[in-house]
This record gives C-alpha cells, structure tokens and sequence, in this order.
C-alpha cells in the first residue's frame, strides 16, 4: 500500500501540530497554580493519632481515603526543621515515644506562619496528604504537603 503524495505532505505537519499542542498543554499543566489552602475548607478533620492509626492498619484504604485530599491535622508539635530551600518541615506526633508521626511541609510563601508553633504545644495544621512512608514496625510519617497553620 503506497502513501499519497498529498498524505506525505499533510503528515509531517500534523505530526508537528499534534507535538505542539501536547508540548503547549504539558507546559500548562505543570506550571498550574496550586489551590489556596486558606481560603479552601477541609475534606477532612481528624487528630494526628487517628491518621496515623488508619496508615498503619492498612494503608491502602488510607491511600484511597486521604491521598490528594485537604486534611487539618491536630497534635502536638514534636519538631519543627528549616531546610536550606526556605521550606519548613513541622513534626506533629500522636505521642513523644512513637516512631510514626505526621510531616507536614510548608513551602517558602508560608514558613513563616510556623513562626508562632512551640515544640510541645497542639496546633491544627491543614494541608494536602500526599501518602505516607510508615513501615510495618520501623516507624515513619504520613506526609502532608503546602500546609497551613489553622490554629496554634
């Protein structure tokens, strides 16, 4: 089956457009503004001990029940680490003894409302849940990304 001369010559430039358009659309969707979680209300309200319990007892229903959605977490702040990059990391455990605990990451535009956070005090912090890296026995946190402090 021979091409015709006029598909070799349409071809090339819907090959382009196409690769254009996907380029263009790619672009678009990466450089997407996140939402404001100040001024968006909460998928769900639950303590640090509560989510933490639900990853440990299995994690893929918590997956399915909190992963991309906006939760407010309430516990007692265990640490709170700066990084080089202008990001905060707050430490929220449901008890000091526990290896397992909620990571919640401030970005650069929000760090400093970890400001008036006090190791050792509840404070309601709401951001995205982005899955968690609790090990069966070995400790780790469930993450929660672009947070905000609701309450200290």
């Amino acid at each position: 089956m021979a091409i015709s001369p006029r598909a070799k010559r349409i071809l090339p430039v819907l090959i382009i457009l196409l690769s254009g358009a996907g380029g263009f659309a790619g672009y678009r969707m990466w450089n997407k503004p996140h939402d404001n979680l100040s001024e968006k209300k909460a998928d769900i309200t639950i303590s640090a001990a509560e989510i933490i319990a639900a990853f440990v007892a299995d994690e893929n229903a918590a997956n399915t029940k909190f992963l991309t959605k906006v939760v407010e977490i309430t516990g007692t702040v265990q640490d709170i680490k700066p990084s080089d990059n202008g990001t905060i990391n707050v430490f929220i455990r449901a008890n000091a003894s526990d290896d397992t605990g909620v990571s919640c990451g401030f970005v650069a535009e929000s760090a400093a409302e970890t400001n008036a956070l006090k190791v050792g005090a509840n404070a309601t912090i709401r951001g995205e849940c982005t899955g968690s890296t609790i090990m069966m026995g070995m400790g780790g946190d469930v993450n929660i990304a672009r947070c905000i402090v609701v309450s200290e």
